[in-house]
């Protein structure tokens, strides 16, 4: 069985590459029945994901690692919130709760346990694996991905995480209590604060 998963795997891996955009009928149908047993009516995700591995994945084995391990992460988070991994408890109000979590969560320390880059890596092999698992078996309430976006990290050191609500106040109200000490300037349109 191993052998014959591997060899169709190879096959179908090698006619993407020599093919155009659209794969060919016949291709689509072996793939098609393949995912068949997958898609019954209790689909559970863990094993679309093992297909998705199986069939999709074309990368190294040290990426699929850290793949496969974004993949546990959110397929473990919607088992804690939803109670199993059916295909069609995956919404996108869950996809957004996810991301805020991954947001949110400490450590023993107090600090965040992921930065923004790999929160951004993880939602993007989330991403690919719904667009995959919706192309095959459509979701009730659409992609559930398609909403969630990556969060932005061009700022290093963003004003909202450097400084609690209460400090940024407590800085502002002393600014606004501060007196013009140098008077006018000679360009009408500024005021100096010392």
């Amino acid at each position: 069985m191993c052998v014959k998963v591997y060899l169709l795997t190879r096959f179908v891996n090698k006619a993407r590459k020599t093919m155009s955009k659209k794969p060919s009928k016949t291709i689509q149908n072996t793939l098609q029945n393949k995912l068949a047993s997958v898609s019954g009516s209790e689909s559970r995700l863990r094993s679309w994901m093992e297909a998705y591995f199986q069939y999709e994945v074309t990368t190294m084995e040290s990426s699929q690692r850290i793949q496969r391990r974004d993949l546990e992460l959110f397929l473990n988070y919607l088992v804690r919130e939803s109670g199993d991994d059916r295909h069609t408890h995956w919404i996108p109000r869950l996809s957004q709760n996810f991301k805020t979590a991954l947001q949110h969560e400490i450590t023993e320390t107090g600090q965040r346990r992921r930065n923004d880059r790999t929160v951004n890596r993880i939602l993007a092999h989330v991403r690919t694996f719904a667009k995959w698992v919706h192309f095959h078996k459509p979701f009730p309430l659409g992609q559930p991905m398609a909403k969630v976006k990556a969060i932005r990290t061009a700022h290093l050191l963003d004003i909202e995480r450097a400084l609690t609500a209460k400090e940024r106040n407590q800085i502002l109200n002393q600014a606004d209590l501060l007196t013009p000490l140098g008077g006018r300037s000679k360009d009408r349109k500024r005021w100096f604060c010392m």
